[in-house]
């Protein structure tokens, strides 16, 4: 009697694969991408299908798409609306890139906006020089952070140590301080000092008028030997833009006391760029923090 040449263990992956299994389809991705060095997560958010790609050094974006977009239309799988592959280093808890298609039509490539919080874990580190985009595309990579629901800002990744969440009762409040600086905070087993962003750039009003329990988002900023924490209510995504759309900053657009700590604004979207070695410098901390 005639025997099927697919072994029931492929075919059973195969068909939950088809029903939207994550688990499944990761497997059967593996066994695809394992020997080419490349390792595969699979979940699940708002109809799309989300991909992160990790290798020891970030993955080619192009060669996964070319790669990944085949078995994933030969899967046939039915509830897929879209594809989202996120690709980062080992190691590191930043996408370096991300990639979206629709398995009925041909894959785009492109930078576009991350969905972060799915991929940033607590505390997460660095991400190393090499995942940086190709220096030949000019581009630069931004976190896009909200000060306030009116409000948003952008900081250059390449200047981010981690990103973190607290509440401010954890923040252990110290006498005679600038107003911006809400105390200090057990921070990977050492004391931080917590800053309000928007109060020391002077944007909006401070961070102390939200809710004492809400969760708020800190990102750790390091120049030379000193770390400070940042604080802010959220974090939005990750951005890419090119180098040459960043304009001046002028008093027209933002408070005239914002001005020294903003490199710049993205005119398309309206939005400031955060002078990273402005804020770390501040004269306030170097008197009071030290």
């Amino acid at each position: 009697m005639a025997t099927s040449s697919i072994p029931s263990q492929v075919w059973d992956l195969s068909q939950q694969a088809q029903k939207g299994d994550p688990e499944a389809i990761a497997t059967l991705l593996n066994q695809q991408m394992n020997p080419q060095g490349i390792w595969i997560k699979v979940g699940w958010k708002d109809g799309c299908l989300g991909l992160l790609v990790e290798a020891i050094s970030v993955p080619n974006a192009d060669t996964v798409v070319s790669d990944i977009y085949p078995i994933l239309r030969d899967l046939k799988i039915e509830p897929v609306q879209a594809v989202r592959l996120y690709g980062r280093q080992q190691g590191s808890h930043l996408p370096a890139w991300r990639r979206e298609f629709q398995l009925a039509a041909t894959p785009e490539s492109g930078y576009s906006v991350v969905s972060l919080m799915d991929w940033l874990t607590q505390g997460s580190d660095r991400p190393s020089s090499t995942s940086q985009p190709p220096a030949a595309l000019r581009e630069s990579r931004f976190l896009e952070c909200q000060l306030s629901p009116q409000d948003r800002i952008l900081i250059a990744l390449e200047d981010i140590q981690s990103v973190f969440q607290l509440t401010l009762p954890e923040i252990l409040p110290v006498p005679n301080m600038p107003h911006c600086v809400l105390g200090v905070y057990n921070y990977r087993s050492e004391m931080l000092w917590i800053v309000d962003l928007s109060a020391q750039i002077g944007l909006i009003d401070s961070i102390t008028t939200h809710p004492q329990d809400n969760a708020l988002t800190a990102i750790a900023l390091t120049d030379q030997d000193t770390t400070l924490g940042f604080v802010m209510t959220d974090v939005v995504g990750i951005q890419t833009h090119p180098v040459h759309t960043l304009e001046i900053a002028t008093q027209a657009l933002f408070p005239e006391q914002s001005l020294p700590y903003l490199s710049g604004y993205l005119q398309s979207l309206g939005l400031p760029v955060l002078k990273t070695k402005a804020v770390m410098q501040d004269p306030i901390f170097q008197v009071h923090l030290r």
